[in-house]
């Protein structure tokens, strides 16, 4: 029988999870709740019986890498701090000057208008692979594809107005964006703000400015 999986209720077991690290007044608690909601989001999905095998999505296909991803601040704030402990400070600073000129291109831009761009995410390293793939946002968490040769005929075909169906694990998917859900909620519980923004943006916002958002 299927798999039969109560998410609203995960999702609320999410936004309890951040909020118990939101409710410390330490100056990491962002980065305290982004990685317990992708340690609990991560755990969850390993316990839940479903069958993630065949989900193609690895750090070495960077084929939807060219997309709209919306975050919250804590994940950025992670994906900072994680950039930190890795990169000198000519790095970052050269990673800033690129999300804030990507920023600045993208800007406004609907998701079919964003992929007409071809841009590629900042955050793909030169074999194309992505170098912040374990503080990845949740979002990019939810791409589910079993088939990363659809992935790419389906972004190309965009040009052409045609559509290309792509196979996706959407219980997986499910998975990462109640958990997105759960902490936005904890956000705005804790009065911090919970509307998400553009990855590039927020990330050349807190590149150049790491202590930008501090609960």
């Amino acid at each position: 029988m299927p798999t039969v999986f109560d998410f609203e209720g995960f999702s609320h077991r999410v936004a309890e999870t951040a909020g118990r690290e939101l409710a410390n007044s330490h100056s990491e608690s962002a980065l305290a709740a982004a990685e317990s909601v992708h340690r609990f989001t991560d755990e969850a999905l390993a316990t839940s019986g479903f069958d993630t095998s065949m989900v193609a999505c690895e750090p070495g296909c960077g084929s939807c890498c060219e997309v709209n991803v919306a975050v919250l601040e804590p994940e950025v704030a992670l994906i900072v701090h994680h950039l930190r402990a890795e990169r000198d400070a000519s790095d970052l600073q050269l990673l800033a000057e690129k999300a804030a000129t990507l920023a600045s291109r993208v800007n406004g831009l609907d998701d079919e208008e964003r992929l007409f761009l071809r841009e590629k995410c900042i955050f793909l390293d030169r074999d194309g692979c992505c170098s912040i793939h374990p503080v990845r946002p949740l979002l990019c968490r939810s791409v589910t594809s079993t088939d990363p040769e659809r992935c790419r005929d389906a972004i190309a075909m965009v040009a052409l107005g045609e559509t290309v169906q792509v196979m996706t694990h959407l219980d997986q998917q499910e998975f990462y964006q109640q958990a997105f859900v759960g902490l936005a909620t904890a956000m705005k519980r804790h009065g911090l703000p919970s509307r998400s923004g553009n990855l590039c943006e927020t990330a050349a916002r807190l590149l150049n400015n790491p202590d930008d958002f501090t609960p």
